[in-house]
């Protein structure tokens, strides 16, 4: 394992040794994406630039030293380093999307006297499915490939084969795609040996291979869509011996140059096939022709050269001008052979990783695997899954990755049927989905019985590190994992109950500390601030003044009152599984700016006044006045009084209709839906924390009156200025950003009093810097609150 991964002794070194220099922006992202494209790294870029300077001009204008002359060699060089020079002809296309379409048009718009066949596997390429309009234009049958074994076996010449239902498929001719790789899925990467002398071949899975000769002696053209297994391992096409092969798009393999890939034809009948058809399509282009006749319509000479027949107009020559700074880039890594095993490496320990993953609750597993081959696969297919079975919305799990700075591809990837046959969906599911607006790629992306209609997608690429792996399991874990804790079902996020304080009575101003164990000691601390948190995981509220009222059972009024919930992740949004939420800022203010109200603080004969305002995060997030001011906004209704729970009429319209339970931090609450502008409201919080528009995703749910909270445990947390500076010297030591008070949202803030402390220095370092570990209670000096500590 250790001599497969990260290159050691490459021309570049060990991974950990370039990576930071040549991919400086992997130190802020996890880029699990390499299936969608690779990454161009610096010292590429680099060689494009100082290429730059070259005179590239219209290969049609230049010969010797200008386009045409580094053209022929690209090709040559593609087909050297895929092993199938002198056997092949190559021409390049806009990617690997234009060459699967250059074969299917070329194959189905040529004359033919025989029944065509148009074949391609159920887990294959949605640009392989858009092969089949052409097919079916033309009057061929389609065929899916869905059963590998089945169809071997009835594509062989058996004359003792009496099943009647695999006769029709011996058709002699036709075309056929096979898919080497899923690039949903995976598959086996792992090279079949090689009689010819190398140790690895890639060549693709064997029974791929299997397939291919099976399907050529059936009478079919072969076409191999190599363009996901080939952007992670060495492409063998003499191995392969098919008719058509598709690489994959460049910036597939290298990031760069993008807008450039090649469809590759054996020479002999396969490229004269193409040729034959190419004169007989409907249209040609500027580069494609030797000779043509303006006054005569039906006059045209179609160029012999398998290169230009299909080079319709000015090919990307700057693109295949950058073509050698990519591949020199994949041999300072030792070439295809290195990154083939390095992505297994790192393919088999994400899988063992996502499998780890349980629900201490139940032993339920986090995540649901739809790989082919887990222990070689670097594409890890999954759903992640509630400790109750339920299934996480994919493109929620991506949305919230990508909050977190990990990149991941959610939805079916362009591979219906793959995902189809993953997720059980059968084509009237697929109908239904649609027709009730989820289109592929959406938001929507549950059916009403819970089943997915995608999944999430992490591939590995050639710059994939172990710490991409664990940031990614860990991401998971941190916000998906449900575990038991202090006997009851919570997140692996929050306080411990040890670290928060219960409240009795009113609010204080000066808080006089009485230690534990019998101590009459005491120390003077100052009360800096009063913070209310209207709804939970939001920033704190402004208000309009810096009193403000407890109630009955020690809670600050209208704290934690509110809470989002999120109905695809089925539990109340945290800081954990929406980070953008911290930034939503509450705004407390009174209507018509009364002044007077402001001044008398926020009382029963005032509060009808109060209004709550919600601003969305902004591009700055310090911003205050004007950029707050203009920043989309969302009001709030209050609920005031205790009313009859059936029967609650609150102001600005709202009104309570039935009793919700919300699951926060494991447990069920009890609360009301807010459902004045629901639609209005989810759109507020789903383009604040998502970036998207979802009318349907986000709910604001109520609890059942002022006087109680969705808080986790005790109703006040406060936390010392003093164990906040304690905190930001070790981090300094450790070279990180110091935090402020803010971060432990906390309802009070205190600071050292002065004339109480002193008798503090006596202790040692730890219980100077935290002397709260032993506080008892917390009381106004006045005795008019006591707060116990718990």
């Amino acid at each position: 394992v250790q001599d497969a991964y990260g290159y050691a002794g490459s021309p570049a070194g060990h991974i950990d040794t370039w990576r930071p220099r040549e991919l400086p922006q992997l130190a802020r992202v996890t880029y699990l994406d390499y299936a969608g494209a690779a990454l161009a790294t610096s010292s590429q870029l680099d060689a494009i630039r100082s290429a730059a300077g070259a005179v590239l001009g219209n290969p049609h204008t230049l010969d010797d030293g200008g386009a045409s002359s580094f053209d022929a060699a690209a090709r040559a060089e593609c087909l050297r380093r895929w092993r199938g020079r002198g056997s092949y002809e190559l021409a390049w296309t806009s990617g690997a999307t234009a060459a699967l379409r250059l074969v299917a048009e070329a194959y189905f718009s040529r004359s033919s006297t025989s029944p065509l066949v148009f074949m391609h596997e159920m887990d294959a390429h949605t640009s392989v499915l858009g092969m089949r309009r052409l097919a079916l234009r033309a009057g061929a049958e389609v065929v899916v490939l869905d059963d590998q074994r089945r169809w071997v076996s009835s594509l062989r010449d058996d004359d003792d084969d009496d099943d009647e239902s695999a006769k029709p498929r011996r058709r002699r001719g036709g075309l056929a795609v096979v898919t080497l790789e899923s690039n949903l899925r995976g598959g086996a990467v792992r090279p079949p040996s090689s009689s010819k002398g190398r140790e690895e071949v890639g060549c693709g899975p064997p029974r791929k291979v299997e397939l291919i000769a099976t399907l050529r002696r059936a009478g079919f053209f072969v076409c191999v869509d190599a363009s996901k297994f080939a952007a992670t391992a060495p492409l063998d096409l003499e191995t392969l011996d098919a008719d058509y092969v598709v690489p994959p798009s460049f910036y597939k393999l290298f990031g760069a140059p993008t807008g450039l890939g090649c469809v590759v034809a054996r020479r002999g009948p396969a490229s004269q096939t193409l040729l034959r058809a190419k004169r007989e399509a409907l249209y040609f282009g500027g580069g494609t022709v030797e000779r043509a006749s303006a006054s005569e319509a039906r006059w045209e000479v179609i160029k012999r050269s398998f290169a230009e027949a299909f080079a319709d107009g000015t090919p990307h020559y700057r693109g295949v001008a950058d073509l050698a700074a990519g591949w020199a880039a994949l041999d300072a890594v030792g070439g295809m052979e290195r990154i083939q095993r390095h992505c297994r490496v790192l393919g088999a320990e994400l899988h063992r990783r996502l499998r780890a993953l349980t629900h201490s609750s139940t032993n339920a597993p986090v995540v649901r695997l739809y790989s082919d081959d887990p222990e070689s696969s670097s594409v890890a297919a999954f759903n992640v899954l509630r400790d109750d079975g339920g299934v996480v919305s994919p493109s929620l799990v991506a949305a919230l990755a990508r909050g977190q700075g990990l990149v991941l591809r959610a939805g079916c990837a362009c591979n219906v049927g793959a995902c189809a046959e993953a997720l059980g969906l059968s084509h009237e599911d697929i109908v239904r989905s649609w027709e009730r607006g989820a289109a592929c790629g959406s938001s929507d992306d549950l059916l009403p019985d819970g089943r997915p209609l995608g999944l999430v997608r992490a591939s590995l690429g050639k710059d994939s590190t172990w710490e991409d792996v664990d940031r990614l399991a860990t991401f998971l874990e941190a916000t998906f994992r449900v575990v038991v804790h202090s006997g009851k079902s919570v997140l692996t996020t929050g306080a411990a109950a040890s670290e928060e304080v219960d409240v009795d009575d009113d609010a204080a101003v000066v808080e006089e500390v009485q230690k534990k164990k019998g101590s009459s000691e005491t120390l003077l601390y100052r009360l800096d601030e009063v913070r209310v948190y209207p709804v939970k995981g939001c920033a704190a509220a402004d208000t309009p003044t810096s009193a403000w009222p407890l109630v009955r059972d020690g809670r600050l009024r209208h704290d934690r009152a509110w809470v989002v919930v999120d109905d695809v992740l089925g539990v109340a949004a945290t800081t954990k599984t929406h980070p953008r939420l911290a930034l939503v800022k509450p705004v407390f203010s009174y209507a018509d700016d009364d002044e007077a109200a402001s001044r008398r603080g926020v009382h029963d004969d005032v509060e009808r006044r109060l209004r709550l305002r919600l601003v969305a995060p902004t591009d700055d997030d310090d911003a205050t006045g004007e950029a707050r001011a203009s920043a989309p906004s969302l009001e709030v209704p209050l609920f005031f009084e205790q009313q009859r729970w059936d029967g609650v009429i609150p102001r600005g319209g709202a009104t309570l209709e039935r009793e919700e339970h919300v699951r926060i931090c494991g447990a069920a609450r009890s609360g009301a839906p807010v459902v004045t502008s629901a639609a209005r409201l989810s759109l507020f919080f789903s383009r604040a924390l998502l970036g998207v528009d979802d009318a349907a995703r986000f709910r604001l749910v109520r609890s059942r009156s002022a006087e109680t909270s969705f808080a986790n445990a005790a109703p006040l947390l406060l936390v010392t200025r003093r164990a906040v500076a304690r905190l930001n010297r070790d981090l300094a030591a450790s070279d990180a950003q110091p935090v402020t008070a803010d971060h432990f949202r906390a309802n009070l803030v205190v600071s050292d009093g002065g004339a109480g402390a002193a008798s503090s220095s006596s202790r040692d370092d730890d219980d100077a810097e935290h002397p709260e570990d032993a506080w008892a209670a917390v009381r106004t000096r006045d005795g008019a609150l006591r707060l116990r500590v718990a």
